[in-house]
Formats: structure tokens, C-alpha cells, sequence
């Protein structure tokens, strides 16, 4: 075993270099740490140990050590060694991500045609109107209305006014709800009373540019929901 001489002051230099290059070229099995009375630490290979008035240690590099004991701060030593070898601390917990903003636009059953039709519904319709006028297809159109129970000359009625819509140039669409917000029940047609093909509660009001003066420029059909679409009424005679 090689004894320290010198006085702590003058050969720590040398050790200390010596030490601090074996750590980085060799990985200890154990850190330990001495700690002088002038505060410098030492990492040492395994527990250092107090031999009377020496403390030997081995250094990372393998070699055998020594230090004399009144040159040592034990307590801070040992304190060094126990922070040493507890565990790290564990990594703060990860921020929790922000909430998402709200919605811009919430949409519920009502605004797709389920039970009273809403906004969605409304310009569904609207836009599948103006897809059929724009390629001519009357076709398209008839698919719009419910047609359920409406007798032949009511039908062709509506395809001739459908007809005629193809021919003209529409300035805008709109649906609004009937007046005082009820519901359409039946109406009156030439000494005939009508029934709805389905619950009206909305009007479909066109607008549209006059080719010839005097011409007829707004178009109204009645509209309310069939199994969750909103769609043009067609009607029936009251009591078929």
C-alpha cells in the first residue's frame, strides 16, 4: 500500500488529476466521495475506509490511496456518498396538454333535419335546389318533394313549376318559418281543401330575376321534415 507523504495542499493536485482522468476513461463499480477540509471531493472505487490516522480508498482508475485522516471532513464525506448513491429524483410530471378550444359551431339533432329542422337541414336543401337548377335537372328537383299520397294532377303541377324554375335565373333562396312559428295544416285550392304530404312549418321563398316585365318574380313552395330531411310538401286532398 502507497502512503501520502506530502501534505494534503501539495500532492492533491496530483491525485486529483490522476482520479479525474481515470473516471473518464474507466466507468467505477460504486462512486463513493471523500470530501477535504478545503472542500474538494474525491470519487473514489468502493467505500473508502479509516485505517487510524489514514483513510485509504482506491481510485477509479484501480489505484490503491491514501489520505491522512485530519485532512478529511467525514460527515460531509459520508453526506456526499449517500446523495451519491440515492436514487435521482423522479422527472416532474408532464404538463397536461391544454384543453381543446370550444367549438365554433356545435351542431345537435336539431340541426340536421332530426325532429324540429334546423339550420343544417334548412341549407341542405337549399344547396341541393340550387345543384339541380344549375345542371337543369327537374329530375333531381322532383327528388326534393314528398311525394307521398299526392295524386297525379298535383304532381305534374310541381313538375311543371319545376319545369319552369330551370328556365329562370334565381337571385337568391331562403327559408323561413311560417308566420307566428306553427304549422301549416291544410290549405285551399280552387274550391279543394289540401293537406300537406308532410309537417309544414317552413316556407321556401326564391327569388327571381324577371326575364320580361311583369314577370313573376318570387316562387314559394311550403317545406317541413320527412325521416329526418327537410323536403318540399307535396299535398293530398283532405280525407284520402
Amino acid at each position: 500500500m502507497r502512503s501520502v507523504a506530502r501534505s494534503f495542499p501539495r500532492a492533491a493536485a496530483t491525485w486529483l488529476t490522476a482520479a479525474a482522468l481515470a473516471t473518464v476513461a474507466t466507468t467505477a463499480a460504486r462512486a463513493d466521495w471523500l470530501v477535504t477540509l478545503e472542500g474538494a471531493r474525491v470519487e473514489t472505487r468502493g467505500p473508502w475506509e479509516v485505517r487510524g490516522r489514514m483513510v485509504v480508498f482506491t481510485q477509479p482508475g484501480g489505484t490503491l490511496s491514501s489520505i491522512r485522516l485530519s485532512e478529511v471532513d467525514l460527515e460531509a464525506s459520508r453526506a456526499a456518498t449517500d446523495e451519491a448513491a440515492a436514487p435521482p429524483p423522479a422527472p416532474a410530471p408532464a404538463e397536461a396538454p391544454p384543453p381543446p378550444p370550444p367549438p365554433v359551431l356545435k351542431l345537435t339533432n336539431a340541426d340536421v333535419g332530426r325532429g324540429e329542422p334546423g339550420l343544417q337541414g334548412r341549407q341542405l336543401l337549399i344547396e341541393r335546389l340550387r345543384t339541380a337548377h344549375r345542371f337543369k335537372d327537374v329530375g333531381m328537383a322532383m327528388s326534393l318533394v314528398s311525394l307521398h299520397g299526392t295524386p297525379p294532377e298535383v304532381r305534374d303541377a310541381l313538375r311543371k313549376q319545376l319545369e319552369g324554375l330551370m328556365e329562370r335565373e334565381i337571385r337568391s333562396i331562403d327559408v323561413v318559418e311560417l308566420e307566428g312559428g306553427g304549422k301549416l295544416e291544410e290549405v285551399g285550392e280552387d274550391g279543394v281543401t289540401y293537406r300537406p304530404t308532410v309537417p309544414v312549418t317552413h316556407q321556401m321563398v326564391l327569388d327571381l330575376v324577371p326575364d320580361v316585365e311583369n314577370q313573376q318574380q318570387t316562387l314559394t313552395f311550403y317545406v317541413g321534415e320527412q325521416l329526418g330531411q327537410f323536403m318540399i310538401a307535396g299535398a293530398r286532398p283532405a280525407g284520402r
